[in-house]
């Protein structure tokens, strides 16, 4: 599953894959990027083909991935991405996101 926030500067894009896979999974937030060829990315392995949650917290420009519930990543980034332009999730094969929710910390707002 690949999951990008578009910015009107930068963007925050992420994979998950199945854990035997992880060399070739990656990440970008903000200029902060990270490649599974060379960084140990195991946290971005998991399997969601029975279900599960996930959630991406921002707040100071400190990144917090969690999987079912569990912190499984936290890295941080230096420049703002500016406003969220729009956002991307794609699936290898057939998925599909339940519960969506996009809101801004500060205001309590939801997109």
């Amino acid at each position: 599953m690949d999951v990008t926030l578009f910015g009107e500067e930068y963007q925050h894009h992420f994979s998950i894959i199945k854990p035997e896979c992880t060399v070739w999974t990656s990440y970008q937030f903000s200029e902060n990027v990270k490649d599974g060829s060379k960084y140990d990315l195991r946290a971005f392995g998991h399997d969601f083909s029975k279900g599960g949650t996930l959630k991406l917290h921002i707040r100071n420009k400190k990144v917090t991935l969690s999987i079912d519930d569990k912190q499984a990543y936290k890295t941080h980034y230096s420049n703002p991405i500016g406003h969220v332009m729009g956002v991307k999730i794609s699936f290898a094969g057939i998925g599909e996101f339940k519960n969506f929710q996009l809101k801004d910390l500060k205001t309590g707002a939801q997109f």
